[in-house]
């Protein structure tokens, strides 16, 4: 057991910054995407949820969506630059259809910064819908948080 709680697995519910929060998870598909859910709720109680988004044309979005979308105050639609991305101006539409507040901001590296602006203390950021957008966010987080710490020396 002790194994488990040394475990550190990047991009699975991953809390990269506590002021504000931001969480990335690789989430994908309907199922992932319950248990992101699931941990937003034990973790983040009540907490507003900003979304940054984007997927694979092939995927199950709107399953995806059922499945977090309760409890997301907006979603940033973007696009990661892999040839299966979906658009995503069509990922606001379907969010829309899902009674979310929705805009696409592209590329990755501005959306998470839509988010942080959009955050406040309030809320939490958490981007999710593939590998590489998790992953884009989490390596535009690194190098931002590196300038930073560059700045404070």
């Amino acid at each position: 057991m002790q194994g488990f709680a040394s475990v550190v697995w990047p991009g699975r519910f991953e809390i990269l910054s506590r002021e504000p929060w931001l969480v990335v998870d690789s989430a994908h598909n309907r199922d992932s995407m319950q248990k992101l859910r699931q941990a937003i709720d034990d973790y983040f109680p009540g907490k507003p949820v900003i979304l940054i988004f984007g997927a694979s044309e092939d995927k199950d979005i709107d399953g995806m969506f059922d499945e977090v979308l309760p409890g997301v105050s907006q979603v940033i639609a973007t696009q990661s630059i892999h040839p299966r991305a979906m658009d995503a101006n069509k990922l606001v539409e379907l969010a829309h259809h899902h009674g979310i507040r929705a805009q696409a901001v592209l590329p990755v590296e501005s959306a998470l910064d839509t988010a942080l602006e959009l955050a406040g203390k309030e809320s939490m950021i958490v981007a999710a819908g593939s590998l590489f957008i998790a992953a884009a966010v989490r390596e535009t987080w690194m190098s931002l948080s590196a300038k930073w710490s560059l700045k404070e020396k």
